[in-house]
């Protein structure tokens, strides 16, 4: 395991990032200033829970998931500054791409467990709703939602979930998924972004003492998770200094072990060549945002 620091000195802290190489980031901090790699881009906008993810060179992705209200809270931007596109996808906690399509997923505090009470089809009244209630949906980059899950998921797949704690990309048709089951176990779950079938291919051990896990990767037939164990007493007080990130490996025999530990963040997330983007959260002198390769 190897872990790249990467050194913000223009910021205390990030609020979102998308971290692929150490020379290969895309940060946004607390004052929503963005940095591609470490370049200052302006952007205009009021942004009040930014996720930002790196579409190629030229083109990123900016969400504001807090907003609540039925206007575009998606923009594609170029590195210039430029806005080439905008378009609304609901109160998002948490999105992936793919070449062709953005997959996202929204709070389980929005999410509509009608359809799991049930085990049926939903009524008419249902499609009346917002997206963020449908736990996850499938976008194209003009804004046109192609799937959501809740409403549109046949019978035979459809696998009911509180929430979805991580994306990983398995190639550019299937997503994995941490997810909190309604039965509240915990799984990776399988997405086909393209059929829109899931599959439930691992249940995880209730092993963890720390928080639910945030962010995921693979590497051969291990899995690895980046989860938090925040000390609520010293957060109170303000003392960020003894929060970290804790990494752990399970094997294929389902054994858990802790590894290594790295800067705190809310954030994080899994790259599908087994690394971690890890965004700093926190205002702490001696930590940096960093870039984990497994």
């Amino acid at each position: 395991m190897i872990i790249h620091e990467i050194p913000h000195p223009f910021s205390q802290f990030m609020r979102d990032g998308d971290i692929l190489s150490p020379n290969n980031f895309l940060l946004i901090d607390e004052k929503n200033t963005i940095y591609r790699n470490g370049v200052k881009i302006n952007i205009q906008l009021d942004i009040k829970y930014p996720i930002v993810r790196i579409i190629s060179d030229d083109y990123f992705l900016l969400i504001d998931g807090d907003n609540d209200k039925v206007k575009n809270n998606a923009w594609i931007i170029h590195t210039n500054g430029t806005i080439e596109n905008s378009f609304y996808i609901g109160q998002a906690t948490n999105v992936i791409l793919t070449k062709s399509n953005l997959i996202v997923a929204y709070s389980e505090s929005s999410l509509d467990t009608d359809r799991m009470f049930r085990n049926n089809h939903i009524s008419k009244e249902r499609y009346k709703k917002d997206v963020s209630s449908e736990g996850l949906a499938v976008f194209d980059f003009q804004g046109n939602c192609l799937f959501k899950y809740m409403t549109d998921a046949k019978d035979p797949e459809f696998i009911p979930f509180i929430e979805i704690c991580s994306f990983l990309k398995k190639d550019e048709d299937n997503i994995y998924l941490l997810a909190r089951l309604f039965t509240r176990g915990i799984a990776i779950l399988e997405f086909n972004s393209k059929n829109y079938t899931m599959k439930n291919i691992l249940n995880i051990p209730e092993i963890f003492d720390y928080d639910l896990p945030k962010a995921m990767t693979k590497k051969n037939d291990d899995w690895y998770f980046l989860a938090t164990n925040p000390n609520y007493i010293e957060i109170e007080e303000g003392n960020f200094n003894s929060l970290k990130s804790y990494l752990f490996k399970l094997d294929k025999m389902l054994l858990i072990e802790k590894i290594g530990e790295c800067c705190f963040s809310n954030k994080m997330h899994g790259n599908n060549d087994g690394s971690f983007s890890v965004p700093l959260s926190i205002k702490n002198d001696d930590q940096n945002s960093c870039f984990i390769k497994i």
